[in-house]
């Protein structure tokens, strides 16, 4: 149903968004599942730290990286050369979810991969955890509106730096606070909204159709910046669609969640999958809302009171169509279970 798959794009950490799919046709029944990691990140020793999201639905395959207290650079570069960390840089998988990387990839052109999956939606949240005293800084959210990489700087893959980061109007720039910063993201094509088909074409490359088959919002990129790869679980890791870069005193530490919602088909899924419902018309009107919403968190950013999610969606659900007369605001937020339609 529409509704969930708006529960998942406009709070992903909600009670509501759990068991979301994308009712796109044909409704295939699928096994909906989440995954949730918890980590702690710091701000390195040039006063600055960042968090990369590559939504992956492999349980072995790359997540996140992020920055840790001996991080010595100035810019969001994860890698030093191809497949070597930068120091002071972690990776993060999402251990949570029930396939690997082996059972969502097709080994060749005549075999079926056992699992296959689509993303509904990947949802993210920071807060600072560090002393009060040295409570400073800022934070820079930033999702890329067409899903290309976010640790480049266009026209030469050179590094993102917070000072090409800030000049973008999708960034959300934010205090460093104890009140989270968040960012939501979601299909932005026709083609992140579909399964990839179980077999790999005899003409691709089995090392790139595998990383897309494993991160579909990577759009096909997998170099982190400067040319540079980064293999995990035998496959080429996507690059991110997402970061947060943030500043402050060398050594600050946040805590960051991460939560993934996706949908599987596949052998594998047999015993374990849901009903399916199909609303073109209407998940098009949710693609087309949660984008306005996008624009709305960036221009509420650093406000001390801001509009919640729920409710940047359903005006822009208002503005797209008549969907908003079909999907109603939860009357409390701690009860999202009992949305109205």
């Amino acid at each position: 149903m529409c509704i969930e798959i708006a529960a998942a794009i406009a709070d992903p950490f909600g009670v509501a968004a759990q068991g979301a799919c994308i009712p796109s046709a044909p409704a295939i029944n699928s096994q909906k599942v989440h995954s949730f990691v918890r980590f702690d990140a710091t701000v390195g020793t040039n006063g600055m730290g960042f968090i990369t999201i590559h939504p992956c639905i492999a349980n072995d395959g790359l997540l996140a990286y992020y920055t840790g207290p001996t991080f010595a650079g100035t810019s969001a570069a994860p890698l030093t050369a191809s497949n070597v960390l930068a120091t002071g840089v972690s990776r993060l998988s999402p251990a949570g979810l029930p396939y690997s990387t082996a059972q969502c990839c097709a080994p060749d052109a005549t075999k079926e991969a056992l699992a296959f999956g689509r993303i509904v939606a990947v949802g993210v949240r920071m807060w600072y955890t560090g002393t009060t005293l040295n409570e400073s800084g800022l934070t820079y959210c930033y999702v890329s509106p067409n899903h290309m990489p976010a640790t480049q700087i266009p026209n030469g893959g050179a590094p993102m730096t917070i000072a090409n980061l800030s000049t973008y109007d999708q960034t959300e720039i934010s205090p460093l606070t104890r009140n989270q910063c968040s960012l939501s993201v979601f299909p932005v094509s026709r083609n992140e909204m579909e399964y990839l088909s179980p077999t790999t074409p005899a003409a691709s490359s089995n090392t790139d159709y595998n990383s897309l088959q494993l991160y579909p919002y990577s759009s096909g990129y997998v170099n982190m910046m400067s040319g540079y790869t980064d293999t995990v679980a035998s496959v080429y890791a996507g690059a991110p669609p997402a970061i947060i870069m943030f500043t402050g005193y060398s050594g600050n530490s946040v805590h960051v969640e991460i939560i993934q919602h996706i949908e599987y088909t596949g052998q594998l899924t047999a015993g374990r999958t849901t009903r399916d419902t199909a609303d073109e018309e209407g998940a098009g009107q949710v693609m087309a809302a949660a984008n306005i919403m996008q624009m709305e968190m960036t221009n509420n950013a650093g406000l001390i009171v801001k509009p919640t999610m729920w409710s940047m969606m359903y005006s822009a659900l208002g503005q797209v169509g008549n969907a908003a007369l079909k999907i109603a605001v939860p009357a409390a937020e701690k009860a999202l279970s009992a949305l109205l339609l």
